[in-house]
């Protein structure tokens, strides 16, 4: 499971994960160009060919990690948008603003100490969320043996 660290980490830098994601898309895609004389070669060896590519991209470990963090953090954003509308406010103005206490103060009309209940709280959705998706989705694996 996620530590909230983690979690509070992958908030604030959620807009920046699809920019690391793209980066490391771009990158396997761009260590894997090769020239004419090596491209005629892999048509006998199968090395660096436009499939190897698409291979190394699905098969990338840290690229899958963070492709399924990010869907998972935007479904539990939607769940949370959709039945704490509120919490998701705060959400908004902390993590995706990135305001301070004093402003969220004035936008949501939230004491500082009621802040850290609204923190806490968030968090705790989220968590529920991503570890309820896990279990639901180990026990279908489970069962499909």
């Amino acid at each position: 499971m996620i530590s909230e660290g983690k979690l509070k980490f992958y908030l604030y830098n959620l807009d920046s994960l699809e920019n690391q994601i793209k980066n490391m898309e771009s990158d396997i895609i761009d260590t894997g160009q090769i020239g004419l004389k090596a491209w005629l070669k892999s048509r006998h060896h199968y090395i660096g060919t436009i499939e190897n590519q698409a291979i190394i991209l699905a098969e990338s470990k840290e690229l899958n990690r963070l492709k399924k963090l990010k869907k998972d953090l935007e479904g539990s954003l939607e769940n949370i948008k959709i039945n704490y509308p509120y919490i998701f406010e705060f959400i908004k103005l902390k993590y995706f603003e990135k305001n301070k206490s004093i402003d969220i103060k004035q936008k949501l009309n939230i004491e500082y100490a009621e802040q850290e209940q609204y923190d806490l709280r968030a968090i705790s959705l989220i968590s529920n969320y991503l570890e309820n998706k896990y279990i639901a989705l180990f026990l279908f694996l489970k069962g499909s043996r």
